[in-house]
Order: C-alpha cells, then sequence, then structure tokens
C-alpha cells in the first residue's frame, strides 16, 4: 500500500445478498497515515435498523448503545509516508479482525459483523488523491485440528 496524496485507503468485506445493511457491507480496515481505524458495519455504522434509528433524536442513547464496540481507532506512534511502500496485512479469523502494517500489530477488533460466515466480495478503496494497491493477496484458511 502506497499513499500518493490519499487521505485514507481501505479493505472492505462485503454480502452483497445480505439486506441487513446498506449494500451488504460487513466490515472494513481503514489506514490513514495516522493510524487504523476497524469497522463492524454490518452491526454499526452500515445496519439498517441503526440508520433509520438516528433519524429519531429520541433513540439518540439506544444508537449509542447499540454502536458500542463497533469501532476502534489505533494511532501510529510514527505516521506513516507518503510516497512510501508498506506491507499491510486485514485478517479476519471468526469475529475477529486484526490489522498489521510492515509486520507490526497496528489495530484490533472483536465485533459480531465481523464473523458474518460469508464474505463474497472485497474492495479496495482509496479516499482523496492517489493510493496504490500492488502484490495484493487473498486466501481462505482453514482452522488449524
Amino acid at each position: 500500500m502506497r499513499f500518493e496524496g490519499a487521505t485514507m485507503m481501505d479493505v472492505e468485506f462485503d454480502d452483497r445478498k445480505y439486506t441487513g445493511s446498506h449494500y451488504g457491507h460487513l466490515c472494513r480496515a481503514q489506514v490513514k497515515l495516522t493510524g487504523v481505524t476497524i469497522l463492524d458495519e454490518r452491526d454499526g455504522t452500515q445496519n439498517e435498523e441503526i440508520k433509520a434509528m438516528k433519524a429519531d433524536p429520541a433513540k439518540k442513547a439506544e444508537v449509542a448503545a447499540r454502536m458500542k464496540g463497533k469501532t476502534a481507532t489505533f494511532p501510529f506512534a510514527n505516521k506513516l509516508e507518503s510516497g512510501k511502500w508498506y506491507t499491510v496485512v486485514v485478517e479476519t479469523v471468526g469475529d475477529e479482525m486484526r490489522v498489521t502494517v510492515d509486520g507490526k500489530p497496528a489495530g484490533y477488533l472483536k465485533s459480531p459483523g465481523i464473523g458474518h460466515a460469508t464474505k463474497s466480495k472485497i474492495e479496495l478503496g482509496v479516499a482523496g488523491k492517489d493510493g496504490m494497491f500492488d502484490d495484493i493477496k487473498v486466501w481462505n484458511a482453514e482452522p488449524a485440528k
């Protein structure tokens, strides 16, 4: 992953047949020069029930309670540099997602939406100007027995 003016780059997991969240969004890892944010979108930010509840000011507390633990942000001790390549690994195991940057732990979240059984689509995103992905690998590992 290399930032060339991008403000954020992400890896998103979706299931387009799932109707409980907007467009089947399940979870994502966002990488910025300043840190990593991991989101459970199925049960959090893109959940259709929560999105509808946000329109009712009387449900603000209920929305906040349901959103608790669905997002985690981890600032980097040393910011990433624009123009430099980084090896970013995004891994989901059950209801857990972890992110490493150049082999060092960068973020972790355990939340039910991450454990959605079907992740039929993976999207890579770039916000802002330019960002580059190279040498992309995707695999489905079986648990050790």
